[in-house]
């Protein structure tokens, strides 16, 4: 019902409902795995698809994510801005597959939709700044925020990362949406 209410009211504030939708969902996921992350019962591997606890990954985990970036970033910098139309969305929709799945194979897939959706979406409802850095320094700061809180409060970080960017997406939407 609070999800219904929340979707009703934003349906006439908020532009870009789809994304404002996409984060109520997944404020809704990941405050159940918060709640029962300190029970006895569980599923760890319907957990760790969703959102890994990321604080356990090692640098060697990072080593063959950082070369698939590198490559996509370099083939991006050099290709993109030399093709136009179908090949143009070709290169970029298939970089971002390919970037999306190492992603979600690294954090789960509530956390990189999290920190896809959550700083664009805050970005666009701006206007003061510059929109690609602000959402930069919105999933930074969302990152450590929900980083600090997760150690502090011995809570998952992946959900927690989830749980704090969807919060505060759906508050600014609320907050600075159409009025």
């Amino acid at each position: 019902m609070i999800g219904a209410t929340l979707i009703s009211i934003a349906t006439h504030r908020v532009k870009h409902i789809e994304a404002f939708i996409g984060m109520l969902y997944a404020l809704g996921a990941s405050a159940i795995i918060v709640l029962l992350s300190n029970t006895t019962q569980g599923t760890e591997l319907f957990n760790k698809l969703q959102a890994t606890d990321i604080l356990f990954t090692t640098s060697s985990d990072l080593i063959e994510p950082f070369l698939l970036y590198a490559t996509v970033a370099f083939l991006f910098l050099k290709f993109y801005h030399t093709l136009t139309g179908l090949y143009k969305e070709m290169l970029f929709f298939g970089l971002l597959a390919l970037t999306v799945t190492s992603s979600v194979q690294l954090a789960g897939v509530l956390v990189v939709f999290v920190l896809l959706i959550v700083p664009a979406f805050i970005a666009l409802l701006q206007e003061r700044f510059a929109k690609l850095p602000f959402a930069w320094v919105v999933g930074s700061t969302i990152i450590i925020m929900a980083m600090v809180i997760s150690y502090h409060l011995d809570l998952p970080t992946g959900y927690t990362i989830v749980f704090i960017g969807s919060f505060v997406g759906i508050v600014w939407g609320l907050v600075k949406g159409d009025s």
